[in-house]
């Protein structure tokens, strides 16, 4: 009776800081980077119209390194908000999993990836790699 009460104490403590994580979650996405997203295209917009300006190469240096902080904010944000998401690999499977993983570590290091299906790694390999045996005497 202790130990199935302990376990539904336990599973109910899990449920309720998965709930905490995703509302931290949702929150980071609609507040934190939705403003960083607004200050990265605002200095993107400013470097522009710099450019056309003459002298304008130390406003020029500070937006561009405005834009550079952002992004790296933006991406570092993201890749908090996906750690604070623990949906399971039983919950939403392996290739759902994957795909999520893949792309916040794609965002995160601005890598393009594509997963591809295990099955057409091997028909590529198959089809590059195989040779047929050479033929020996007397034989078929």
């Amino acid at each position: 009776m202790a130990e199935s009460r302990k376990a539904l104490d336990d599973e109910l403590g899990e449920s309720a800081r998965s709930d905490e994580r995703q509302r931290l979650a949702r929150e980071l996405h609609d507040s934190a980077l939705q403003a960083l997203y607004g200050i990265s295209i605002s200095a993107q917009a400013a470097r522009r119209t710099a450019g056309g300006i003459p002298e304008s190469e130390r406003l020029i240096e500070a937006l561009d390194y405005i834009v550079d902080q952002s992004e790296a904010a933006l991406v570092e944000l993201r890749s908090l908000i996906f750690g604070l998401r623990p949906e399971s690999v039983a919950e939403e499977g392996l290739v759902a999993g994957l795909r999520r993983l893949t792309a916040a570590v794609a965002a995160r290091h601005k890598l393009h990836v594509e997963l591809v299906k295990l099955e057409n790694l091997w028909n590529l390999y198959w089809h590059k790699y195989w040779e047929p045996p050479p033929k020996r005497p007397g034989l078929p």
